[in-house]
């Protein structure tokens, strides 16, 4: 910066000459830094801490957890787990080889393993069997308990063989032979597979063996069944009417009540067919 002056007594002029402001190093501001509280870097540290326990807590659990599965596997995979015995009870006309390989099936294998619904499935796909149960043992054992179909009559089948049937129709069995020990079904039938159930008529028979009392069943030499109904023929001599099969067992009832009284030699025909009513007609009549 330049400024002329005029200064007294002189007629010269006088330069006078300023430096301008040039820019120099600020001050430096002074940062103030807080202090933190004891307590709060304390309680920091607490928090810190607590994490990483809670993390070696976690790590260990996982260890653990992954130790006893493994144990687990092992031991029930191993031989001190296994199926070695087999109970069976309540088998007596079910084909022992069929039961046989069932069982068979089981031993050795890893008792945790043993699948008891599969087990059941397969016992009760083998016709003789109506209900099977099966359950564990701990350490070895599979407990089998069976509970068998009745076998009630017998039907001659159109392959030349002699069908069981229990009485819900269910066949049982095919035989070569006649079998003697069930009430028999007249006619020739169609050759149904053991563990099918027959058709009506012949389904409407094989209840009525199944419902027949023993005092009955003892007088019955074959039971018949046509469009009619059906009819139980009797030894030494005569029938009994029934028909269809509703309210069969008040007819069972109102026969035996007659043929109680009746001369056996004598009858002909009891006709049931009205249970409340019940008609004796003899021989010779």
């Amino acid at each position: 910066m330049t400024e002329d002056e005029d200064k007294p007594g002189g007629g010269g002029a006088t330069t006078i000459t300023t430096t301008p402001d040039l820019p120099g190093p600020r001050p430096v501001a002074t940062e103030t830094v807080a202090q933190i509280d004891p307590r709060l870097k304390a309680r920091r540290k607490a928090v810190k801490k607590e994490a990483g326990r809670r993390r070696l807590k976690l790590m260990v659990l996982g260890i653990a957890v992954a130790g006893l599965l493994v144990a687990a596997v092992i031991a029930t995979r191993s031989p001190l787990l296994e199926v070695r015995t087999v109970r069976v009870q309540g088998v007596v006309y079910a084909d022992p080889g069929t039961v046989q390989s069932v069982v068979a099936g089981l031993q050795g294998d890893p008792l945790l393993e043993v699948d008891t619904a599969k087990v059941r499935r397969t016992l009760e796909s083998i016709p003789w069997v109506k209900r099977a149960e099966v359950s564990k043992r701990w350490p070895h054992t599979v407990q089998i308990s069976v509970v068998e179909r009745r076998p009630v009559a017998s039907f001659y089948s159109e392959d030349n063989q002699y069908r069981i049937v229990d009485d819900l129709g269910r066949v049982l069995v095919a035989l070569p032979g006649y079998p003697v020990d069930y009430v028999p079904i007249a006619g020739a039938w169609p050759a149904t597979a053991p563990g099918g159930t027959v058709t009506e008529p012949l389904l409407s028979a094989t209840r009525l063996a199944g419902a027949l009392p023993d005092t009955l069943k003892a007088r019955t030499t074959e039971i018949r069944t046509d469009a009619s109904g059906l009819t139980l023929m009797l030894n030494p001599k005569g029938r009994i009417l029934l028909g269809p099969t509703d309210d069969l067992r008040a007819k069972l009832v109102s026969a035996l009540a007659v043929l109680n009284q009746a001369d056996p030699a004598k009858i002909s025909t009891i006709d049931v067919r009205v249970p409340a009513k019940p008609v004796l007609t003899e021989q010779g009549t």
